[in-house]
């Protein structure tokens, strides 16, 4: 069917010399001075080349008709993405070119419109918008900031490698000055729980010797 350049969308399917381009971003342009033409950038089906064209506003153009139904996608292997239609129960296998960045959203069971030609998938749509859940973060004490929350573990972790008694005995000075927030980490991060561990110990301990935790006292 023929149409016009300017009328060309993202996801038409156009022929070119007997090739299929799938439309990526088609705009016009309509200078002060000159004849308004339209750049269409597309990716050819066959090999997946991205290429441009610019046409006259006006200038005839041969756009494929192209099937587009909705599909559910059920897994990924090796050969691609896998989607069924939900009627027919047919399936078709998606390239990782075709399916592009969205791939982050897919979940199985995810409804999206998919484009074929010739059983052939060109081009998805997905859902405008999905929900996710966050399964994992890191561990926060209030009134932390992202860099000082960062700062904290770390020197939960090199306390905890060394000995936190031995760590904190060399280092207090430099923990005394940093800022109220990583003060405050290194109270909930460190110093609570060694204080429950000199406890246990200090039950031990012969009378008249406290054990003391450095940086206190």
């Amino acid at each position: 069917m023929k149409v016009i350049a300017s009328s060309l969308r993202k996801g038409n399917v156009v022929d070119i010399d007997g090739r299929l381009y799938v439309v990526l971003t088609a705009q016009n342009f309509h200078p002060g001075k000159g004849t308004p033409v339209t750049q269409v950038d597309m990716r050819r089906i066959s090999d997946g080349t991205k290429v441009s064209e610019r046409w006259k506003t006006t200038e005839q153009v041969e756009r494929a008709t192209v099937d587009e139904r909705e599909y559910d996608f059920l897994y990924e292997d090796g050969e691609g993405y896998h989607f069924m239609e939900p009627v027919s129960y047919d399936q078709v296998v998606v390239s990782p070119d075709v399916v592009g960045d969205g791939k982050v959203f897919l979940t199985e069971g995810m409804r999206v419109y998919l484009q074929t030609h010739n059983d052939v998938a060109i081009s998805i749509e997905f859902p405008q918008k999905v929900t996710v859940e966050i399964t994992e973060t890191e561990p926060v004490v209030k009134g932390q900031t992202a860099s000082s929350s960062l700062q904290a573990r770390h020197v939960h972790q090199r306390a905890a490698r060394d000995g936190a008694a031995a760590y904190l005995g060399r280092h207090a000075h430099r923990h005394q000055h940093r800022r109220p927030e990583l003060r405050r980490a290194r109270e909930g991060l460190i110093l609570a729980p060694l204080r429950s561990a000199v406890a246990k110990m200090q039950k031990g301990r012969p009378a008249g010797r406290p054990f003391l935790i450095p940086g206190e006292g």
